[in-house]
C-alpha cells in the first residue's frame, strides 16, 4: 500500500502531497530535476529483464509470487549485484517528459520551486491507497 503525507515546502511555503512508501512489489522512481514520480512493477520488471537482458545468455524468468520478498527473490534469481539492478530498473523507468531521468535513489521535490527541502505536516494523518 501507499502512504501518502501531506508536507510543505520549507524554501515557497507551498504545500501539497507525496507518496512515502510503495507496494512490496514495486519500485517507486522520482525525476532527479522535477520530482515526478513513476512506478515500476515487479512484472514490468521480469518482462524487461525476459526480452533484453536473456540475450545475454542468462535464462527465462517467470512471474513469481506477489509477496513481501518478491524483490529480493528477483534480485538474487537475476544474479545480478545491486548496481546492475539499480541501472536496469532506471533504465527501463526511462526519461521523464522535462527530458531528465528517474532515478531510485532521487527524492520528492516541490511541484513549485523544485526544492527537496521538505516539511512534514503534524497532526495531519498518512492515508492509504
Amino acid at each position: 500500500m501507499k502512504r501518502i503525507s501531506r508536507v510543505t515546502c520549507i524554501k515557497c511555503n507551498f504545500p501539497f502531497e507525496i507518496v512515502e512508501a510503495e507496494d512490496l512489489c514495486s519500485h517507486l522512481l522520482h525525476c532527479v530535476r522535477c520530482g515526478r514520480e513513476k512506478t515500476l512493477g515487479f512484472k514490468e520488471i521480469i518482462d524487461h529483464y525476459n526480452r533484453h537482458l536473456r540475450t545475454i545468455g542468462a535464462p527465462a524468468l517467470s512471474p513469481v509470487s506477489r509477496n513481501a520478498g518478491a524483490m529480493q527473490r528477483l534480485i538474487q534469481t537475476l544474479s545480478l549485484d545491486e548496481k546492475k539492478y539499480t541501472f536496469m530498473v532506471e533504465h527501463l523507468a526511462g526519461v521523464c517528459v522535462c527530458g531528465a531521468v528517474y532515478k531510485l535513489s532521487a527524492r520528492p521535490r516541490c511541484p513549485k520551486c523544485r526544492s527537496v527541502t521538505l516539511r512534514k505536516e503534524s497532526g495531519s494523518p498518512a492515508c492509504t491507497h
